[in-house]
Parts: structure tokens; C-alpha cells; sequence
């Protein structure tokens, strides 16, 4: 799942020349002689030049996402069209020449200057380095960016109306819905031979319209950026380390994978199978980490998911009904099979900090919800909405701070879905919702609990393999990546996977590429909250409080703090793999 953050403007103008060259972006030689006037010079270019650039970003948000909603839930009116000329509206709001230059003029002087206890001096080290990652002004890599994304578009709408016709269905799966299928069937050849005649058709789809072209033509944009590759030029954007995060994956390849083969043999001996296959993973995951709840869930309504995660977010103070998001929970023909959330308005506050009525804040998720209901379905719900309250929660009176990255977002989504992941809340959501006694149940909530660490563990070295596929299909665009696939299978889960039958199709290398990386540090931020304050999730009282402490230190910040500053904020450490590293000991 991934939170969609694009920007537009309604109206093509030049921005550049509207901003021009503020006095506010100069400190004269009598206010660099006196730290308070040269604090206040920063506060107001912050509170005119910057906020009246947020301004223009915020309107012109509204526009393209209103149209890639239409787009992404199969709306009759939605227009690939209209949605490319919006994006290319955004770049000219967003890409300004002239507030980059006046953020790096005023950052100059303020190196110099060595203001100390100004909070806008820190504030505007934080801008720079936020606009050097984002902000684009390069003509060429602009149209460069502009030409993929129209691509990307065009893709991921075939990609999302690929459908598979299956002998017992009574209508076409999406590969979202299929991975399911195959998932809980147990009959083992029937999911041999699931996987071997449908599990890579998209995959070979995706070639046939055109995406190993896209990703070459991703990594012309970034060499016009001056980046060897786009898997580089992506990280720079995203403001992630590149050699800290290789530096993990090499540990968490070396150190937690070989645990996780052993565990994965284990399993496959439990269901009689000596040799697993890659048709058996998925199932052996399922039947570990959920198989044993879903029977259970499998009793709810459509609407049950929903049921169930607003009790979840009210325990920690948090009333969904309250902020008015619209959602589309449904699937249907074309509509896009992968779950988000989407913020077009995020929340607009005062200098205190305290919620104004107008704009008011639209805040979006999609969802394929269907029966029969699974654990994995009310999971995936708490993730989505743990992004859509998240947005509506940030109470950042700097505009240029109203937001939120995606390190962030995916951490404290996963982190939330973690706590509802526990004995002490499923028992509750069992025993109200699906009418389990609690004497029936808590011996599987026993084992699930410990399962879910295993579980927490596989979808950790999971998005770590995708992530080191990735960057090797951008890497060398023209390498086979099927046998590329093939190969880290069997690296990472020693698991033999036919070339031919390789499902490498990962819905986000299709519509947010370079992205899987933010779920791998999720989960080692998630390791890391939930080893410093999983005790605080126990009683009713301090489920408030947590959820209090989550509200003021992770979502009332906006942009305000790094990632790695936002985890110390919370758990008083830095982030390392340490808490993760034990999941399986």
C-alpha cells in the first residue's frame, strides 16, 4: 500500500516570476549583527514567501488528485488525458526556480551567521535539504519526469483492469484476488497447478505493453538528473541514505534469512511437505500467520473490516467517523486493485496549532473489501486508515511543514496494524464481532501472537527482495527478470522458482516505484516502537495514552522532523535493525 501525495495547479503560470526577489530572503548588515532581528527575518520569510508557495501547491493539489481518484476507483468520467495535462500543471506549480533560490540565499547567510536558539534557522536547514531532494528545474528532466509519468499512467490503468478467467470462477480474478486464491487453497496440486498455469500471465503482460521500455526511459530521467540509474536518483529524492540502507539489507540477508529458510522447512514438514515449492510459500504464510483466525472472520460482512478497525483506532482516541473521509471499499471492473489512502486538503491550523474550519481537509482511501472476510483484510484496513488519520491529524501551523513523507507515514501505519496484530485486541475483536468465546479462542490467540513475529520477520525479507530486484532491473534494464526473480528466491527463501513461472510483478515497481525500501524501514521502526512501547498497549487507559503520544510526537509534526528524528522522538533511541534482528531468535 502506498499513500499518493501528488500535487498539481489549476492555473499554468510562471511562478518564478510572481516570487521575484523578496527582501525577505536577504538579512541586511544591520540585522546579521543582531541574532534576534536575523530569527526574525527567517520567521517571516517563512510565514510570507514560503507559506504563499504552500499555498499555491495546496490549490493546485486538489485538481490532479481529484482526477487520479476518478481514475484509480474506474469513474466513467475519468480522463487519462485530462489527468496528464494536470500533471504537467503540477510540475510548473511545484518545480519554482525562484523560491529555491531564495531558500538557498537566505540558508548561506544563515550558515554564517551560526544563529543559535533560533528555531527557524533549523527550520530552514530542514527546507533546503527538503527542496533539494524535490524540486525539480532542469527543463529536460522535467519533461523527462512528465513523459514517464504519463506512461506510468497509461500501464498501470491496463494493469489494473488485468484480469485472469479461472475454470471454477464465476468471474474474472484480479491477480490481487488470485494471489488470495492461491493462498487458502489446500490442495496442493491444485495450487501447483494455479501458480504454474495463471501466477506469471501479468507479469508477461506487463513486458508485452511496455514496461522494461518504461524503466529505461525512468533511468534516461535520472541520467539527466545526473544520476547513474534510477534506483540512485529515487533514494536522493526520497531523502534516504542509500549506502546505510545496503548496509541493512546486506545484515538482514545475512543474519535473519537463514533463520527464515529454516523456519519455512519447518512449516512445510508440519503440512507433510518435504521440499517446499514456490506454490506452497504463500499458503504456509497464510496458514501460519492467519489461517487459523480466518475461519473465524470468514462469518462477517463486507462491512465487518470496517466494523472492526474502528473499534481498534477509538481504544487509542481516534473517531473515524469524526474526520468524514470518503472511501470506495468495493471492487469493480478497472478500479485498482491495490489498497491506498489519498490526502487532497490536509488540515489547516492557526499559529497555535488549533484547527481551522476552512479548507476543510478530504482525506480518501480505497479498499477492495469482498467475502469471504479474511484477518489479512481487517489488517489491511487498520494499515490504510492508520495513513488516512495520520493526514488528518497533522496540526502544522508552518505551511511549507503540512504533510507528511512517506518513511513516516508507512512506519506508523505498519506500527498501528502491529498493535492490532496482538492477542489482547484480537481476542476482544473475536469474542464482539464474530461471537467467539474467549475459553475457544485463546489457545489460537496464543499461537498467533507468536506467529505473527515469524510473519513480521518473512514481510520484512520480503520487501528487502524486492528492493534488491528492483535496483537490479535498473541496474541493467536489459537483464532477464525472471531469472533475476528466480535467483533471489532462492537466495533469500531457498525455494526453487521456475523461470518460466516467475510472478516478479510487484504492483508498486508498476505505480510507485523505488517505494518497498519505506516498507523495510517501516518495519524496523515498527520493531523499534513496538520494543519500546508495546507495554504501553495493554489496559483501555493506556491505549489513550499511547495513542495521545502518537498524535503529539509522530502525526501533529507534519515534515517538521526527519524520519530517524521522529523515531527518537518516540522511542528515545535511534533507529537501528537491533529489534528487528530478534524476530525470529
Amino acid at each position: 500500500m502506498r499513500l499518493s501525495n501528488s500535487v498539481v495547479v489549476g492555473v499554468v503560470v510562471s511562478i518564478a516570476l510572481l516570487v521575484g526577489c523578496s527582501s525577505r530572503s536577504v538579512i541586511t548588515g544591520e540585522e546579521a549583527n543582531q541574532p534576534e532581528l536575523a530569527c526574525k527575518k527567517i520567521a517571516d520569510f517563512f510565514s510570507y514567501d514560503l507559506s504563499r508557495y504552500q499555498e499555491r501547491v495546496d490549490d493546485a493539489s486538489v485538481s490532479y488528485q481529484e482526477e487520479q481518484w476518478k481514475v484509480e476507483t474506474a469513474a466513467k468520467d475519468a480522463s487519462m488525458k485530462k489527468m496528464a495535462f494536470l500533471f504537467e500543471t503540477y510540475q510548473k506549480a511545484v518545480y519554482d526556480q525562484g523560491i529555491v533560490d531564495q531558500v538557498n540565499r537566505l540558508s548561506d547567510q544563515v550558515e554564517k551567521l551560526q544563529l543559535k536558539d533560533c528555531v527557524w534557522a533549523t527550520r530552514l536547514k530542514r527546507v533546503r535539504n527538503v527542496f533539494q531532494a524535490n524540486i525539480l528545474t532542469d527543463p529536460k528532466v522535467m519533461a523527462r519526469e512528465k513523459e514517464n509519468q504519463e506512461w506510468q499512467d497509461k500501464l498501470q490503468k491496463e494493469s489494473n483492469a488485468f484480469r485472469i478467467t479461472l475454470p471454477d470462477e464465476t468471474e474474472p480474478l484480479s491477480m490481487a484476488l488470485f494471489s488470495k486464491k492461491v493462498a487458502s487453497t489446500g490442495d496442493r496440486a491444485t495450487r501447483e497447478s494455479l501458480y504454474k498455469s495463471y501466477g506469471s500471465l501479468r507479469a508477461k503482460k506487463w513486458l508485452e505493453v511496455g514496461f522494461r521500455d518504461l524503466v529505461k526511459s525512468r533511468n534516461a530521467e535520472a541520467q539527466a538528473a545526473g544520476f547513474p540509474d534510477y534506483y540512485t536518483y529515487r533514494f536522493s529524492r526520497n531523502l534516504l541514505d542509500l549506502n546505510n540502507y545496503w548496509s541493512i539489507v546486506a545484515e538482514l540477508k545475512q543474519k535473519l534469512a537463514p533463520k527464515a529458510q529454516q523456519v519455512i522447512k519447518e512449516l512445510g514438514t508440519q503440512h507433510g511437505i518435504t521440499k517446499v515449492e514456490p506454490w506452497d510459500l504463500r499458503y504456509l504464510r497464510e496458514q501460519s500467520s492467519t489461517g487459523g483466525l480466518n475461519p473465524w472472520f470468514a462469518q462477517l460482512s463486507e462491512t465487518g473490516p470496517m466494523d472492526i478497525a474502528r473499534k481498534f483506532y477509538s481504544e487509542l482516541g481516534f473517531d473515524i467517523d469524526e474526520y468524514g473521509f470518503k472511501t470506495d471499499l468495493t471492487p469493480r471492473p478497472g478500479k485498482n486493485t491495490h489498497a491506498f489512502a489519498m490526502a487532497l486538503v490536509f488540515p489547516r491550523t492557526d499559529t497555535d496549532g488549533q484547527l481551522l474550519r476552512e479548507p476543510a481537509a478530504d482525506i480518501r482511501f480505497l479498499a477492495n473489501l469482498k467475502k469471504p472476510v479474511k484477518w489479512e483484510d481487517v489488517s489491511t484496513l487498520i494499515h490504510e486508515l492508520g495513513h488516512a488519520i495520520h493526514a488528518a491529524e497533522v496540526r502544522q501551523p508552518v505551511a511549507i511543514f503540512r504533510g507528511f513523507d512517506s518513511v513516516p507515514t508507512e512506519s506508523i501505519a505498519m506500527a498501528l496494524e502491529r498493535f492490532a496484530n496482538t492477542a489482547l485486541f484480537l481476542g476482544d475483536a473475536l469474542t464482539e464481532f464474530c461471537k467467539v468465546p474467549s475459553r475457544d479462542s485463546a489457545t489460537q490467540l496464543k499461537r498467533h501472537a507468536k506467529t505473527a513475529r515469524l510473519e513480521q520477520a518473512l514481510t520484512l525479507l520480503r520487501q528487502v527482495m524486492f528492493s534488491e530486484f528492483e535496483r537490479s532491473i535498473y541496474t541493467n534494464p536489459e537483464s532477464d527478470y525472471a531469472e533475476t526473480w528466480s535467483k533471489l528466491s532462492k537466495e533469500y527463501w531457498n525455494i526453487d522458482v521456475p523461470v518460466e513461472n516467475a510472478d516478479w510483478d510487484i504492483e508498486h515497481f508498476m505505480m510507485a516505484p523505488v517505494y518497498v525500501e519505506n516498507y523495510a524501514l517501516g518495519i524496523l521502526t515498527v520493531e523499534q516502537v513496538y520494543d519500546a512501547l508495546g507495554n504501553e498497549y495493554s489496559s483501555l487507559s493506556k491505549k489513550r495514552l499511547l495513542g495521545d503520544r502518537i498524535r503529539d510526537t509522530w502525526f501533529h509534526p507534519g515534515t517538521e522532523f526527519d524520519y530517524l528524528q521522529l523515531v527518537e522522538n518516540l522511542t528515545q533511541k535511534k533507529l537501528s535493525a537491533e529489534a528487528a534482528l530478534k524476530l525470529l531468535d
